[in-house]
């Protein structure tokens, strides 16, 4: 149940397992799922870190690890994901700075780590999504001003950036 395999390779290509009541950390060897293009493990209760593997997942397209009790750093091998369009890590227990090399991920629609315990800045690259349409931040401990290049996202529909400890002012033309 929730596990779903290709028809032509029979390989897993998507796991579905949200609200399962799963408990456990994230094996490294979920990294071995060469051909996994979905992966929805939110809404229960994993811990531990988020294995570097993670960043072999080169046809993953949508990783959804919300709520759970998820600790340590992104890792920044998250990057290479380069058909990755869903991030969304929101509701977890992560720490450290976002990884700059996110903006790798050129297909990335949806960056969504609130409510976590992320600090440092904002990387700048972040403005340099071209097809980002939510950007979720809210609820860190992120520090420093809002990247210039943000304001400048024509795709942006989204940007929550509320209860962090950024600072500056938003540009004139912002509404323009």
């Amino acid at each position: 149940f929730g596990v779903y395999c290709g028809v032509r390779h029979r390989r897993v290509t998507a796991l579905d397992l949200r609200g399962m009541g799963l408990v456990g950390m994230i094996p490294p060897e979920m990294g071995n799922l060469s051909f996994l293009s979905f992966l929805n493990i939110s809404h229960n209760k994993f811990h531990g870190s988020l294995p570097f593997e993670l960043g072999h997942l080169r046809h993953l397209k949508v990783m959804s690890m919300r709520v759970n009790d998820i600790s340590g750093e992104i890792p920044s091998s998250l990057g290479m994901l380069q058909e990755l369009q869903h991030l969304d890590l929101g509701y977890n227990s992560l720490t450290g700075n976002i990884p700059s090399n996110l903006s790798s991920c050129r297909r990335l629609q949806v960056l969504s780590l609130h409510y976590n315990a992320l600090s440092g800045q904002i990387p700048e690259g972040i403005g340099m999504l071209p097809l980002i349409q939510v950007l979720d931040l809210t609820g860190n401990h992120l520090t420093g001003s809002i990247p210039l290049a943000i304001f400048n996202m024509s795709s942006l529909q989204i940007m929550r950036l509320r209860d962090n400890d950024l600072t500056g002012n938003l540009p004139d033309n912002l509404c323009n």
